[in-house]
């Protein structure tokens, strides 16, 4: 899902402007749960990154599709966690 990936690039690029570098099994959701708590997300939007990160493991170990609609139906919140995340690594 190149999406979560965008956004999985923007969390590791801030991690890794603060100094912090998370790596290993499980990392991507060390990764979320870092950003979250470090940055005051709130919990829907740690749920849904999460989510994201399911799917994109799924498309890639099951073959799994994701449904356009779902992108459509998320896209304001999908925006909004990728301009919060490029407005952090703006002010580092």
């Amino acid at each position: 899902m190149i999406i979560m990936d965008s956004i999985h690039k923007l969390m590791k690029a801030l991690t890794l402007l603060e100094g912090v570098k998370i790596r290993g099994e499980g990392a991507h959701q060390e990764l979320i749960d870092y950003i979250s708590k470090k940055h005051s997300l709130n919990e829907q939007e740690r749920l849904f990154l999460q989510q994201m990160r399911d799917y994109r493991n799924r498309i890639s170990y099951e073959g799994f599709i994701v449904h356009q609609n779902y992108i459509l139906i998320n896209k304001s919140k999908i925006v909004e966690i990728i301009e919060n995340l490029k407005k952090l690594l703006k002010n580092l």
